[in-house]
């Protein structure tokens, strides 16, 4: 399998890949196949995103669909008109999802806007001044 690499301003076309890295500005054009996405920089997902390891450390706006096993956000995540679904959710940063996010475990110390959560196991840390860092919409 081949890697993509967007290092300043670049596409990247649907397909299977072994590693997608942006550490520029990227935008996935089609739906994609990985082992591992690291996101550094900005990313915009036009397509479905499916990888068994989600590292986004900057900027992640997706627009389809999201399937992970190991998910790690310590940046920004807004995913619009579709949901979520992983194995393992770890949220530092701040994640956004306006429709439903499904995993095995989350674990939740940033911030989140979510419509609607399910988990075998689902962390809430709480922030310094004391209240949930979750907001969940019913």
């Amino acid at each position: 399998m081949k890697n993509e690499q967007v290092d300043g301003i670049g596409s990247i076309l649907g397909g299977e890949y072994e590693t997608i890295s942006v550490d520029g500005i990227g935008k996935l054009k089609g739906d994609a196949v990985a082992k591992k996405v690291m996101v550094n920089g900005i990313f915009k997902g036009k397509g479905k995103l499916i990888t068994d390891e989600l590292q986004i450390y900057g900027v992640a706006r997706v627009f389809r669909e999201i399937k992970a096993k190991k998910v790690v956000i310590e940046g920004l995540l807004k995913l619009r008109r579709a949901s979520f679904n992983a194995d393992k959710i770890s949220c530092d940063g701040i994640m956004i999802v306006n429709r439903e996010v499904c995993a095995d475990q989350i674990f939740l110390g940033g911030l989140c806007s979510v419509t609607k959560m399910y988990g075998d196991q689902i962390v809430l840390k709480h922030n310094e001044i004391g209240r949930a860092s979750c907001r969940e919409r019913v």
